[in-house]
Parts: C-alpha cells; structure tokens; sequence
C-alpha cells in the first residue's frame, strides 16, 4: 500500500494531562481574583464610604502590586524554575485572602490589594510561561488561545458569581467562597508536571537590566499596556455604570456576555495567527474593540447593552492572546519568563493606570464620557502595531525560526 505524498503529517497533541490541569487551575485563579473586581467597589463605596474618586485605586494598588513583583518572578521563572515560583505565587494568593475579612477602613483594603497583587503578578507571569512551553510550538496560537479562554470563563463566571453571592448572601460570605476557590486550584496544580527548562546562565554579579526586562518585547508590551488601559476602565466601572443607566439587570450578565465574546473568537483567532500571522487578525480585532466600547456608552436598553458587551470581548479577547503569542514568539525558551514578565508588566501599568486616570474623567465628566474616551484610546494601539510593532515583530520571528532550523 502506497502512502498518499500529499497527506497532512498529523497535529501534535495540544489536549494534554498538564495542558487541560494547568487550564483548569488557570480558570479557578482567575474565577477567584475576578468575584472582587466588580464588588469591592460596592463594598468600599457602601461599608467603608468611599468617593467615586477613590475607586479606580482599588484597582490602581493591586496592579501596581503585580507590576513590582513581575521582574522578579521573571528571572526567578528562569533561573530557579518554573514550579516552585508558580506554587509560591498560589499559596501568597491563598494567603491573602482571609485578610478580606479584616478590611474595615479604605486604607486596610488597599494594603490587602497590595498583597493579593504580588500573589497575582506571579501567578500570571508563572502560567502564561509554564504554558508556552508545554504546548507544541506549531500550535503555540491555538494552545494560548484556549489557555486564555480559561481565565476568560474564570473572568465572566467569577465576577457573575460575585455579583449574586453578594446579593443573596453577603461579602463575609464571598471571601469565604474565595478561599475555597483556591484551595482547589492548589490542588489542581499539584497534579501538573512541570517542564524543566535549561536554566538561564549568569556571569553577572546582582541583577542586570536585561533580567528585568526583554528588549525583545518592548513594541508589543506597549500594545498591551495601552489596550490594558481600556480593559482597566471598562471593568472596573461596568457594575456603576449599569446601575446609573437603568439596566443593573442587564449588568449582572455583562461578563457572561462578554465572555461569550471572548470564547467564540479565540478558537478561531489562535489558529489564524498560527496560518496567516497577526497583522489582518488585529486589525479586526482593533475595530472590534472600538465599535463595543462606543456602542457600550451610547446604549440606552438591555439588549444593546448585552450585544455591545459580547462586541468588546471578542475585540479584547483577540487583541491579548495574539500578542502574548508574538511576545512569546521571538524570545528563546530560556527567556519565555523575563518576556512574559515584561509583556504582563505592561498589562500591569496599563490597568492600574487606566483604573486611576479614567476614575478622575468620571469625577469631572460622566461613566458614558469616560467609555466614550475608552473606545477614542484603541487609536493609540492600532497606530502602535501597524506603525512599528508588526514590521519589529516579523523580523525577530524570522531569527528565532532560523535558530531553531539551524
């Protein structure tokens, strides 16, 4: 029997034993962080008295924490290994989370941010690395694209079982689910075999510039920082902003709705950036992300509402896989930790500066000013990416490939 010349050779497997554990540990994490993203704010506002001014820091101070630490699970991802710095990252997250119940001033909630911001820079750092190299390279797209769909449902079904456990219950009751939350994803990940790595050399005494970040990768984590801004602004006013136009209904649903977007998309997303690269993929993706958030400030009825939440997520959610996938993409796997490190500290300053700069256009404007603004702030990325970015981004792919042919 002859063998047809033209026959595919079959795929790699991506649905692995680890790959599905660490996914799953992925959406816990995520599902457990995201509870309090649309509820603390209530929690400050209506228990601590908080002004309106004041919330974007609740935000602000967990991502500033997760940016401090970012460089140093970096080089600690490459150096020492990447399952003691992910388990570190787990426990420091559990840790933090019986502190809630002593959050009775906003200045005690902020410090508790601050904690639970280191714990989340290294676990986001840690999974987005152990994850780039568990998946075969020739499907790194699609593999990252559904890893990210996992922390997409924890995104959605979290702050959605937020909202109601606070309605029905309340918070006491919701710090508890958290701890449970991710007692579980601790013993999820315990089941992972974890990739060994060829460990970064180093002749230098002390830490260098270039353990901090990758220079590799600074064009395209400014193309995250600054569409984190607008992820930053949307999330942590959707809850206020829907009770102030008449439709909290249709804003408990707006993560479902958003992740709905999000899931759809990234299946399809991952594996066109695998074929035909990034460069008409994010171009789609950028006038999505522009089209839902204008749509999100000028509707005015439920069913809009929901329509132009699922618009934004499938902008959002093509835009921060695709370009964690180039971020990973032109770095050798001994420097996957500093390149993510770098990637996520731009996601990191992007949020907590859009948090705070978009909570002082809400004092002195309007919620609907400030998401119009949002949508005007997608020029600056798009502008970035075809300016600069993807010209940058083609070349080093193409050394990196020619590495790895030789």
């Amino acid at each position: 029997m002859t063998t047809n010349p033209t026959t595919a050779p079959p795929q790699p497997p991506l649905w692995t034993k680890d790959f599905v554990l660490l996914s799953l540990t992925n959406f816990l994490m995520a599902g457990g962080s995201f509870m309090l993203i649309p509820t603390l704010p209530q929690y400050a506002q209506g228990q601590l008295g908080a002004p309106e001014s004041q919330l974007g820091y609740i935000m602000g101070f967990f991502t500033l924490a997760a940016l401090m630490v970012r460089p140093v699970s970096g080089i600690l991802l490459d150096t020492i290994g990447r399952k003691i710095v992910y388990f570190a990252g787990l426990w420091m997250f559990l840790s933090v989370m019986p502190l809630y119940y002593l959050s009775y001033t906003m200045t005690i909630l902020l410090g508790i941010r601050l904690l639970h911001g280191f714990g989340w820079g290294i676990l986001t750092t840690g999974g987005s690395t152990i994850v780039s190299d568990i998946v075969p390279p020739a499907r790194r797209g699609e593999g990252i694209g559904y890893f990210g769909m996992s922390f997409t449902l924890g995104m959605a079904l979290g702050p959605t079982a937020g909202l109601w456990l606070i309605k029905l219950t309340n918070f006491q009751t919701l710090f508890a689910v958290e701890i449970v939350v991710m007692s579980l994803s601790i013993l999820l990940s315990w089941m992972v075999q974890y990739p060994v790595i060829e460990k970064v050399g180093r002749t230098a005494k002390g830490i260098q510039w270039s353990d901090i970040v990758e220079p590799r990768c600074l064009s395209i984590a400014s193309i995250g920082l600054f569409s984190s801004m607008i992820y930053g602004g949307i999330l942590t006013f959707i809850s206020l902003f829907a009770q102030e136009r008449g439709l909290e209904q249709a804003g408990n649903w707006f993560f479902i709705a958003y992740a709905s977007g999000l899931t759809i998309v990234r299946p399809i997303a991952g594996k066109w950036l695998d074929r035909y690269g990034p460069h008409s993929l994010l171009g789609c993706a950028f006038a999505l992300l522009t089209i839902g958030v204008w749509w999100l400030a000028l509707t005015t009825t439920g069913t809009t509402f929901l329509v132009a939440s699922f618009i934004t997520g499938a902008g959002m959610g093509t835009i921060l896989p695709t370009v964690i996938t180039m971020t990973v993409s032109i770095v050798v796997p001994q420097r996957r930790g500093a390149a993510n490190s770098t990637f996520f500290s731009g996601v990191d300053i992007g949020i907590g500066l859009g948090a705070i700069l978009l909570s002082y256009v809400v004092s002195i404007t309007s919620l609907q000013t400030m998401y119009l603004v949002c949508g005007g702030l997608v020029i600056i990325p798009t502008l970035i990416f075809f300016g600069y970015a993807y010209r940058d981004y083609t070349q080093k792919k193409a050394e990196i490939d020619a590495m790895f042919e030789n």
